[in-house]
């Protein structure tokens, strides 16, 4: 059975575009032969099982199915025949990479397609339109990045769609809406990102979506409506930070939805999904992950108040605050609410600005450092929760504290005036000032004034008025100031009692005498007593003077003067007594001096007298209290004592008659004493009660714990007599009952009560009890603020490889800073262990490290936080642990032999996940695809296998479980291949032939020649050369034959062959070669149906016979196609019939033939249509259009029948571009594609819809003055579009037309005024943007003043008005415009009713004075219409003209012309100009045969249209048309250029070759030019060898040497002969230095343990240079691993890391040295595992290797130390990991490697610079956070518990700064920098206000 086959070739040289033409044809061809196929086959009965599948069927009717296996088969393509009754057809996992429409055309039957684990990148739409029965579809693993519109059309019985890991980015929309009857669709693990609206609208019966791990951050409204059946949502692991409320409102089925793993805000927009999660009873909901308060709380665990309360907020402390200049400002606000609200602050309405570093903002607080007076104003706190926001308020005044408030006291001397200043600039508006003294407000009384500039004014200053005076405004304590009073002392009492200075004093000698000294001052004054000019002295026991001081008041002090005598018992005056007392009394501000003489002479005995106490007296509780009463009386004298009252219980007299308390009590206690029956004397004691304060206390110090942000209360309860005065005390600074601070509230006395309590409020406050006493004690308290505890970082699922370490991090704030502890589960929580440090397992700051993972350490695990304030559990993540990669059993060395076509190198490797493998090639990293192809198990396949191809391949496996290698060695045997040149030869009788005879391409080492099978020998006329070359002379016709040249190396048996045919001409008598004559042209164009019809007339003797061929095959026997004896028919042409026709005459002497190209012209088929359009104005309007056929068609526009002259079209596309769009350009738009074949157009509609803006009125009218009788305008031009209506009022009333009023739409005319006519007009512009109104009044009068009414107001007229014109483009154009009137009128010009002035052409318009308007050089935006107006105050008048181009064209015309016919031969080179001119500038295009020319390969178009054509040949004949046009007209000039053959000529050298004389090291060129044809192979020879070195037939030495010094003969052959030419070359010794003529390249890469051999060949013109090696500038360090070799190369073998750098070769000689340079990079050793340690950790390296090793660092034995310790089992410990340590460590056992790269981390840091930035709305914010870590930190963003995505408001740098553009008041607020690195995470906050 034959099954028709279809072979489409491609012409030689054909464009894609003729290709692209045939794809319809091509796969309707297709089509009908897979049916054809699949027909023959089940007639036979037979079922058809593709290439490399496997098919079987089950044959039970009730259940048939026939199932078709082409799974892992490597398949590129789909089969071609698939049986029609498939019903299962399986092609998983090959290499299938696109589905067209036609791949499964047919298969109606099929139920499962299996598509699977393959390349797929590209579904095309319809290709399973066929598929109407299939039930599953399963296209996972793939890389279909978009579902193209109609890609899933016909799979209406679809059950199941499988599409998980496709790569899939978009989907058209309604791509799955044919999938009417699926159940069940997985798009899990892609990167959709968005859920665009209707994504899956109108599936009925959907039940299960599953779209977790997509990326997924939006769902679009109605991306899930309409699925009334579905009941299971898995959303787990995306990005969802929200979703819309209408999101899943349509799905009344949903039973079980999964929201698991997402970055779920908690706040007031998601209480919807809780309410409706909670509704349909779904357990797992989504996890928060902000704010921070609800970090990693499950939603569904919340309360409805946790997710969302209306916020509340109040700013602590008074409504008024007043603070000094330069002092710090702190404001507090209270803010609460769910989510917690976003707190802003404002000044009068205004953020902050954010470059003002004085202000901070932390939380709710504010702090203003160094306040200034511009500072003042309303404070507004504002708390926003979602749409909802509260704010609190208070007043600040900045007070202008002048120099004249920077005295610290004031010093004011008793009764005189102090004043006391307070200057506050600014005076706060409405607060009263006030002073207090003592903390007592002052009253406005007598003695205290306050002025009105604040001012104090103390009257009549008494002592007790010095203090600490403050002034107060508002409430508030603003300046505080002490008054020092001072006196200068005065002795106010001298003696007894007497104020007077006495000058004498008589006493009696046996009296005891008090002398009275008695001061007033202050500060009190210091008393002296004087005797006799010297102090007196109570420290001498004979003294006869006694003293005692008494303090009255703080201004007075007394000082007694006791003189006594004891002597038999009888107190006397001392006989000496007597002479000069003198009192001084002192202070710092001055002293008084009293003096008295005191007599003294005998006096009676002295009454009885008491011993002299203090009358007050203060007793201590608990302690004795004894009250003296002691009298002196002379001897004789008797005294009795009595106390008065009863004596109390707790008392008693003693025997010295003093009252003894056991238990003081307070009172009046009076001690009488008699004596004989005299009166009685008295002393009067009055005793206070004295208590020191005491303090109730705990021990040890309590500790007060207060929440932040909450009430703190310190509590304080003293105890005293008097009461004690209790004060606070922090830092050693008193704390003020201010601001957060209250002391002493209602009802607790004593306590200290901080109102929203912060961190910095934490530590010691000291309360301190004091009273008048001066006593005190203290007791401390210590405040911990504290905080819950919350996730700062959560735990992250790892993996790692078996053996090495695994870290898990959960990092958590609070105060007290919570313990964390972790915990392991197998997934359920309950059934969890907690992890205990081991030997293995290390856990500290967060952090859990396991130090050598096992299969047993995988798991799930999280953490817990936990504080006194509660515990806080993070959710499970997932510890991975992979085994590495393992290496099957496979062959170390694999032979093969050159040419091979492929060899395959298998890597066996397998682990879980698969191993990624990579390939090197002799230590070099190998990169695929290239040469080398790998397939999907990592085999590597060597395609064309040449000898270079030989060496080591490496396979290095990695997978998360660590890397292994392994190595195959490839050897390629070389065989001998043998070429000759040339490969036929044909020479006259009698000439010469000379063949060559190579080896790969290289002269042969053995080599032999045989003529038809007898071997040759040198001979007479036969020479056989060294080089293999073989030469004849004088050939005969016995020569010709079958020369064989056969090469073979060591082995003979491996020799290769090759063979040419020498043929020889003998001239015979009337023999005449075969020629052909032929009309027809050699290139032809005909369209497609036409008829081509070629001749050929073939003369010769005998007579030849003509065969036809069609691209080198015979023709196609068809009935289009006919063949007569000299003619060749083809009609009704098609495509396929372009090619090269050839006839070919032969007899039997010769052969000759003649070549025709033939190409059907293809009519234009549009390949993109324009569709209609509709824009706004100035808007870009592109309108495709593309059409193909053959030739390429020429695309023209035309608008409106009119055509588009140089429009401006897309390169590419030839799309129709037009910028700036007005709606003049709506219009009917045209394309059309025209070749040589046909024309075609298709038209669209196109509307350009005016940009609507609203009325402005550019000129207004203007109000005037007129007389009775004469006329007046009122002109009002306007702007706008569309283009507004005018409406006129008079007097608020619609102005019609009269018989002497016309209304227009731009103007009122009143022609014939009168009085009537006097009124208020109004123009009213409106259109659909706006409405604008212009007023202006007309007052007409019977008379105007003064002179005539004519002579001085008259409207403008124009005396000369501009006229409708044309210009050509870049003319330059004057408008002239001239207007008379009174007052003189002015003239202005509007450009499309636009200020000329406003709307610019640039400096080409100039408006003179006299009215004429200058256009320098005209544009076409110049184009338009002019209006020139001319105004005054009576009137205007304006007249409008319009300027356009001058429709002046000239249709082209050619300057140069083309001859008309032209002869070349093959080889020439033609040159034909066409230059045209015309208006507009005509475009100049070349034509072939009517083609046009692309001008590429041979035939080139240069811009200035002249056509090259380069080293012709006879295909290039043809009819070569210049064709010009520009709209206007075309003209055409043609030439004929027919290209003729050659005559044959044998070579001859035309330039003879000069000998040549140099010095060495200078360039040398020997010419051997050439003439002959064929050209004639020019070969250079010194001696018996070829020379290379020959560029275009010369012979060329760049740089000569002596060794260059001999002859050269240049020989020249062709097949008609040969010529030769032989010169010489002297070449005569230099002195220079020696140059390097071979070395390696200047850059190579080893890998570490290799060798490596560095190659240096030098030479000098005249010795042997020296060769010396160095490293890195310095000579080589003698080492047992490098060796210079005899050829002076270098070879270093086990190479390390440390050998990276760079090699130099330096040779010398006696004039010098040269120097080449390779640098070198050493590969590292695939790394086996990696592991990380952060910077103070530890970290210890395991080596599974056994018997002796030795540590290296990065190729360098490793150094140990007490840090660096090599343990047990050759474990390597580094102690207190450094950053040094960081490197690739290996273990060294003797030829077996293991590495580990150590990776050092540290934990990042955040350098904040300030903590407030301010921003003004519109303007951008740049947020810094300068994060430093290892590895650098990832920086994200938080705000407002969110996480800031790149956008156009937001945008993360590459340096961690935030940048918010455009910012608003709504941008306000605490943002959060997070850094995080695999060593931890850094937070920092910075407030943004925004005013």
């Amino acid at each position: 059975i034959l099954v028709p086959s279809l072979s489409v070739k491609r012409r030689r040289g054909e464009k894609p575009a003729a290709a692209k033409r045939m794809e319809p044809y091509y796969e309707t061809a297709a089509r009908l032969a897979l049916v054809w196929t699949q027909l023959v086959l089940l007639a036979c009965g037979q079922s058809y099982c593709p290439d490399l599948c496997y098919c079987y069927q089950n044959l039970d009717p009730d259940s048939y199915t026939y199932t078709v296996d082409c799974s892992y088969k490597e398949r590129t393509s789909i089969p071609r025949f698939i049986p029609a009754s498939t019903t299962h057809l399986d092609l998983s996992n090959n290499n299938i990479g696109r589905i067209g429409k036609s791949d499964l055309a047919g298969l109606s039957s099929l139920v499962f397609l299996q598509l699977h684990g393959n390349l797929i990148s590209e579904i095309e739409p319809g290709s399973f339109s066929d598929l109407t029965s299939l039930q599953a579809l399963f296209i996972y693993n793939n890389r279909i990045r978009e579902l193209k519109a109609g890609a899933l059309v016909g799979l209406g019985s679809l059950y199941e769609l499988d599409a998980h890991n496709i790569h899939l980015e978009s989907f058209a929309d309604g791509v799955f809406n044919p999938l009417t009857t699926v159940a069940y669709i997985d798009l899990s693990d892609n990167r959709l990102e968005l859920l665009p609206p209707n994504s899956f609208n109108g599936l009925p019966k959907l039940r299960t979506l599953l779209l977790n791990g997509s990326f997924i951050h939006r769902i679009a409204k109605g991306a899930l409506n309409n699925l009334p059946s579905l009941q299971v949502l898995n959303l787990d692991n995306n990005s969802l930070m929200r979703v819309a409320q209408s999101a899943f409102l349509t799905l009344p089925a949903i039973n079980n939805i999964s929201l698991e793993m997402n970055q779920y805000v908690c706040d007031c927009e998601s209480s919807w999904l809780y309410g409706w999660l909670m509704k349909k009873g779904v357990v797992a909901g989504p996890v928060c992950t902000s704010p921070v308060p609800l970090l990693g709380r499950p939603l569904l665990q919340l309360k409805p108040q946790d997710i969302c309360q209306s916020p509340r907020v109040a700013i602590a402390g008074p409504p008024y605050v007043i603070i000094d200049q330069s002092a710090t400002l702190m404001l507090f606000c209270n803010a609460s609410g769910a989510p917690p609200p976003e707190v802003k602050w404002s000044i009068n309405g205004m953020t902050f600005n954010p470059m003002d570093t004085r202000v901070a903002s932390y939380n709710t607080s504010l702090r203003i450092r160094n306040v200034r007076v511009n500072d003042s104003g309303v404070y507004h706190c504002c708390a926003s929760s979602g749409d909802t926001s509260v704010s609190s308020s208070v007043h600040v005044t900045v007070l202008d504290v002048t120099s004249e408030n920077n005295i610290s006291s004031i010093v004011a001397n008793i009764s005189t005036t102090a004043y006391i200043p307070c200057v506050i600039r600014p005076l706060p508006v409405a607060l009263p000032v006030t002073w207090t003294f003592l903390n007592r407000p002052l009253q406005s009384l007598p003695k205290y004034t306050i002025t009105s500039t604040s001012t104090l004014v103390l009257n009549n200053v008494t002592i007790s008025d010095g203090g600490e005076y403050q002034c107060v405004v508002g409430g508030a304590i603003v300046l505080k100031r002490t008054l020092v009073t001072i006196a200068p002392p005065t002795i106010t009492r001298f003696l007894q009692g007497s104020c007077s200075s006495p000058q004498y004093v008589t006493l009696n000698t046996s009296s005891i005498s008090d002398f009275v000294c008695e001061a007033f001052g202050f500060p009190p004054p210091t008393v002296q007593w004087l005797y006799n000019g010297r102090n007196v002295s109570f420290s001498n026991p004979q003294s006869t003077f006694n003293s005692r001081t008494t303090v009255r008041s703080n201004s007075t002090t007394r000082v007694f003067l006791t003189t006594l005598n004891v002597g038999g018992g009888v107190m006397v005056i001392s006989p000496d007594a007597g002479g000069n007392y003198t009192c001084v009394a002192s202070n710092p501000y001055g002293s008084d001096v009293k003096t008295t003489i005191v007599d003294l002479v005998v006096a009676l005995q002295p009454p009885a007298q008491f011993y002299i106490y203090p009358n007050i007296i203060s007793a201590f509780l608990n302690n004795f209290l004894i009250l003296p009463c002691m009298v002196i009386a002379p001897p004789n004298m008797t005294v009795s004592i009595t106390w008065t009252g009863p004596i109390p219980s707790n008392a008693f007299v003693s025997s010295s008659n003093s009252l003894v308390f056991v238990q003081p009590m307070g009172g009046e206690f009076i001690c009488y004493a008699a004596q004989g029956g005299s009166a009685s004397i008295n002393i009067t004691y009055n005793v206070a009660l004295r208590d020191p304060p005491t303090i109730l206390k705990e021990c040890p110090m309590p500790t007060v714990s207060s929440l932040i942000g909450q009430t703190a209360w310190l509590f304080c309860n003293a105890t005293g007599a008097p009461p004690p005065l209790i004060t606070w005390y922090r830092g050693g600074v008193m704390i003020s009952s201010s601001g957060r601070y209250t002391i002493g509230p209602s009802g607790y006395p004593g306590a200290l009560v901080i109102s929203m309590a912060t961190t910095e409020d934490a530590g010691v406050y000291t309360c301190v009890a004091s009273n008048i006493y001066n006593e005190m004690d203290s007791y401390g308290i210590s405040l911990q603020v504290v905080r819950r505890p919350y996730f700062t970082q959560l735990p992250l699922s790892v993996g790692t490889a078996e053996t090495t370490p695994a870290q898990l991090q959960c990092l958590g704030v609070g105060l007290p800073p919570p313990t964390i502890t972790w915990w392991k589960s197998n997934g359920d929580i309950s059934m969890a262990t907690q992890v205990q440090p081991s030997s293995g397992v290390v856990m500290g700051d967060g952090y859990l490290v396991i130090t050598m993972t096992s299969m047993l350490d995988r798991g799930y695990y999280y953490c817990n936080l936990s504080s006194p304030l509660g515990v806080v559990t993070s959710p499970q993540v997932f510890l991975n642990v992979y085994a590495p990669p393992v290496f099957l059993p496979s062959p170390s060395e694999i032979m093969t032999i050159e040419g091979t076509s492929r060899v395959t190198l298998p890597c066996p490797a397998s682990s879980e996940p698969p191993p990624t493998i990579t390939w090197y090639s002799n230590n070099l990293y190998l990169p695929l695809p290239g040469k080398q192809l790998q397939d999907r198990y990592g085999n590597l396949t060597v395609l064309g296998v040449v000898p270079h191809d030989a060496g080591v391949y490496t396979c290095i496996a990695a997978s998360p479980g660590g890397v292994r290698s392994r190595a195959i060695t490839l050897r390629v045997k070389v065989l001998p291949r043998a070429s000759v040149a040339p490969p036929n030869a044909t020479v006259n009788e009698s000439c010469q032939v000379t063949f060559s005879c190579l080896d790969h391409l290289a002269p042969p080492t053995n080599f032999m020649w045989s003529l038809d099978g007898n071997p040759l020998n040198d001979s007479d006329r036969v020479t056989i050369r060294p080089m293999g070359m073989l030469v004849i002379t004088d050939v005969g016709a016995q020569d010709a034959g079958n020369y064989t040249c056969t090469v073979w190396g060591s082995n003979i048996s491996e020799a290769s062959s090759s063979t040419t045919i020498l043929s020889v001409y003998v001239p015979v008598v009337n023999i005449v070669l075969p020629s052909i004559i032929s009309p027809t042209p050699l290139f032809q164009l005909v369209p497609e149906a036409g008829t081509a019809q070629f001749i050929c007339v073939a003369i010769g003797n005998p007579s030849p016979s003509i065969q036809w061929s069609f691209n080198s095959a015979p023709p196609l026997s068809l009935i289009r196609v006919s063949v007569t004896e000299n003619t060749l028919t083809v009609q009704l042409l098609r495509s396929t019939d372009s090619g090269t026709y050839a006839c070919t005459a032969n007899n039997t002497h010769g052969t000759t033939s003649r070549t025709f190209q033939l190409d059907v012209a293809i009519s234009p088929q549009f390949t993109v249509f324009p569709s209609p359009i509709s824009l706004q104005e100035g808007r870009v309007l592109s309108l495709p259009c593309a059409a193909d056929g053959y030739p390429n068609p020429d695309i023209l526009w035309f608008k409106d029948d009119q055509q588009l002259i140089n429009p401006l079209l897309d390169t590419g596309t030839q799309s129709l571009q037009l910028y700036n769009t007005t709606p003049g350009d709506t219009g009917t738009y045209t394309c059309l594609a025209r070749n040589f074949a046909g024309v075609i157009q298709y038209s669209v509609a196109v509307i350009i819809e005016p940009t609507t803006v609203p009325p402005t009125i550019v000129a207004p009218p203007i109000s005037s003055v007129v007389a009775v009788g004469m006329s007046v305008a009122l002109d009002c031009i306007v702007d706008g579009a569309p283009p507004p209506n005018i409406t006129w009022f008079k007097d608020t009333r619609r102005l019609f037309g009269t018989r002497h009023v016309t209304v227009t739409s731009k103007s009122v005319y009143v022609g014939v005024a009168n009085t009537s006519d006097s009124g208020v007009y109004m123009c009213v512009a409106e259109n659909i943007a706006g409405r604008i109104a212009y007023q202006a009044s007309i007052t007409v009068v019977t008379a105007l003043p003064s002179l005539s009414a004519d002579a001085l107001y008259s409207p403008p007229y124009f005396t000369t008005t501009p006229k409708d014109t044309s210009a050509a483009i870049g003319s330059s154009l004057s408008l002239h415009c001239q207007a008379k009137g009174s007052p003189v009128p002015q003239i202005t010009w509007l450009f499309n009713n636009h200020p000329l002035l406003l709307f610019g052409s640039g400096d080409n318009m100039v408006a003179y004075d006299n009215g004429t308007l200058l256009i320098t050089v005209l544009t076409r935006s110049d184009l338009g219409e002019y209006t020139c107006t001319a105004r005054n105050t009576v009137g205007q008048s304006h007249t409008t003209i319009t300027v356009t181009e001058a429709t002046q064209t000239v249709p082209p015309q050619f300057e140069t012309l083309p001859h008309g016919t032209l002869q070349a031969y093959e080889g020439d080179d033609i040159t034909l100009e066409c230059g045209a001119s015309g208006y507009p500038v005509p475009s100049i295009v070349w034509q072939r045969d009517g083609r046009t020319v692309d001008g590429w390969g041979q035939v080139k178009v240069t811009g200035n249209h002249t056509l090259i054509m380069e080293a012709i040949n006879q295909t290039l004949t043809g009819l070569y048309t210049c064709m010009a046009a520009n709209g206007v007209g075309i003209a055409y000039v043609a030439v004929q250029v027919t290209v003729v053959p050659r005559p044959p000529s044998p070579p001859t050298i035309t330039i003879p070759t000069p000998n040549s004389t140099v010095l060495a090291g200078g360039v040398v060129v020997f010419d051997c030019q050439v003439e002959g044809w064929p050209v004639p192979m020019v070969t250079w020879f010194n001696g018996s060898s070829d020379v290379g070195g020959v560029v275009n037939g010369s012979l060329v030495f760049m740089r000569t040497t002596v060794f260059d010094t001999g002859s050269y003969t240049c020989v020249a052959f062709n097949l008609h002969g040969l010529s030769q030419a032989t010169v010489s070359l002297t070449v005569l010794p230099r002195p220079e230095p020696p140059f390097i003529t071979r070395a390696l390249v200047d850059t190579l890469v080893v890998q570490l343990g290799s060798y490596i051999i560095f190659p240096c060949e030098a030479t000098s013109y005249q010795d042997t240079p020296t060769i010396h090696w160095s490293f890195n500038g310095l000579p080589l360090v003698p080492s047992p691993r490098w060796k210079v070799l005899s050829d002076q190369s270098l070879l270093l073998t086990a190479i390390n890391l440390n050998d990276t750098g760079t090699y130099s070769c330096m040779a010398s000689n006696q004039y010098g040295t040269s120097l080449a340079n390779v640098t070198v990079w050493v590969l590292r050793i695939p790394i086996n595992a990696s592991t990380t340690a952060a910077v103070g950790s530890g970290v210890q390296l395991a080596c599974n290797i056994t018997g002796p090793v030795v540590w290296r660092k990065n190729g360098n034995p490793v150094m140990t130390s007490s840090r660096v310790v090599i343990g047990p089992q050759q474990k390597l410990y580094i102690l207190s990991v450094q950053l040094g340590d960081e490197g690739e460590y290996g273990c060294d056992g003797g030829g077996r490697w293991m590495n580990t790269f150590l990776q050092v981390i540290v934990k990042p840091t955040i350098n904040s610079q300030s903590s407030f930035f301010f921003g003004s709305p519109g303007t951008t914010v740049m947020l810094p956070c300068q994060a430093s870590g290892r590895p650098r930190p990832q920086v994200s963003w938080v705000w407002q518990g969110r996480v800031l995505q790149g956008n156009e408001h937001y945008g993360v740098l590459y340096n961690g700064s935030l940048v918010v553009y455009w910012v608003d008041e709504g941008d306000g607020g605490e943002y959060g920098c997070i850094a995080q690195n695999t060593a931890g995470t850094a937070l920092s906050t910075i407030t943004l206000v925004v005013g």
